[in-house]
């Protein structure tokens, strides 16, 4: 998942993927000691005994919402999912106040 991020982003801002991936990843390995080969949201969160919320802009161009949805997918019993639209990149707040309070509410209620 990781990789998919960063060859979506790498092409949108006039990257090739092909050599913006294999830099990235050397980086993260060199400066910071991460590899990124096995990490996968999805993986992880079929294993979660913890509930999630996942609030997610339709109109997200950084994290597509296939992404998201593809982590709900995993586990929807254990996955929470609301999509906004006309929501960017983390402004899903700023779309809708009144319905993103309610839900983080809402389901801090179902999950104390």
């Amino acid at each position: 998942m990781p990789k998919d991020i960063i060859c979506h982003v790498s092409k949108k801002v006039g990257f090739d993927p092909v050599w913006a991936w294999p830099l990235i990843w050397l980086s993260a390995l060199i400066f910071g000691h991460l590899t990124f080969g096995k990490i996968c949201a999805a993986e992880a969160v079929k294993r979660t005994k913890a509930p999630i919320l996942i609030i997610h802009g339709e109109e997200d161009d950084f994290v597509p919402p296939y992404m998201s949805e593809q982590v709900q997918q995993a586990n929807p019993a254990m996955v929470e999912r609301h999509t906004f639209p006309e929501a960017n990149h983390g402004t899903s707040y700023f779309a809708d106040k009144e319905r993103y309070l309610r839900i983080v509410t809402e389901f801090l209620e179902k999950h104390p």
